[in-house]
């Protein structure tokens, strides 16, 4: 996925979209937690944060094991 920014994408790129015509097994782990994470912050898109969080945590598996007061400062 090369654009940053959901409205950048295509209709058929966006993940949501994806999901819907393709299913969740075909998406990767940074669309599936854009789906997620609905929304990116003030200065980052929601494709940036998930992509950031998955290399900061190495894997949606980790990302799980991170405490919530943790999580809750991002």
């Amino acid at each position: 996925m090369c654009a940053e920014r959901i409205c950048d994408l295509n209709n058929l790129e966006k993940p949501r979209e994806k999901l819907k015509r393709i299913g969740g097994k075909n998406l990767t782990d940074v669309e599936l937690l854009a789906i997620v994470l609905r929304s990116g912050g003030k200065n980052n898109s929601v494709i940036k944060l998930a992509r950031s969080l998955l290399n900061k945590y190495d894997s949606l598996h980790g990302l799980m094991n991170v405490e919530i007061e943790e999580l809750s400062t991002i």
